[in-house]
């Protein structure tokens, strides 16, 4: 009874981990797709993007190779931290100053506000700071870093064959695809 139950819920854990790495994958895919081909610097996926941090400008808050989680709302008040878009960059900084037009910011670690930034060229709030978690991610974007996802994923997938192989025999729970 109790192999049976144990058996039930490794097969619920490994449809549950399949799934997860289907819609990472497929939302990776969006991501790329809409940043290469229709040039979208800051795509959503459900409503949220992510950006990772390359200035200073918001120390301490948010440091540099932070991983900033952003949502787009209707709009934004005094101390948010928003994601705006210049022709060349997307710019992180806390509102000081709503206006008519849009928002005037500012970096925490700059001693002046930035110009008027309009409202159409705010991409979203930061709700999350991951800090260091940019470092993370560029690694997986070099080609050992792919390399070390896929061979993580294949190992996790196919440990327990790997193991009952190794140890010559089979159990009822590993090695049989649940």
């Amino acid at each position: 009874m109790k192999q049976t139950a144990l058996k039930k819920f490794l097969k619920f854990l490994y449809i549950c981990f399949i799934c997860l790495v289907l819609l990472v994958a497929a939302a990776n895919l969006y991501v790329f797709s809409a940043r290469v081909i229709f040039g979208n610097r800051l795509p959503t996926v459900f409503g949220y993007t992510t950006a990772v941090v390359v200035s200073g400008s918001m120390r301490p808050a948010i440091e540099v190779d932070d991983v900033i989680l952003i949502k787009k709302q209707a709009a934004y008040q005094v101390g948010d931290i928003i994601v705006y878009e210049t022709a060349d960059y997307l710019i992180t900084h806390r509102v000081v100053e709503v206006t008519d037009k849009g928002y005037i910011t500012k970096g925490d670690a700059n001693t002046i506000p930035d110009a008027e930034v309009a409202r159409e060229a705010v991409r979203g709030r930061v709700v999350k700071v991951m800090h260091t978690a940019g470092r993370v991610l560029e690694f997986l974007k070099t080609p050992l870093g792919m390399l070390v996802l896929v061979a993580g994923v294949f190992v996790v997938l196919y440990l327990p064959e790997i193991l009952s192989r190794i140890f010559g025999k089979r159990s009822d729970y590993i090695g049989k695809r649940f």
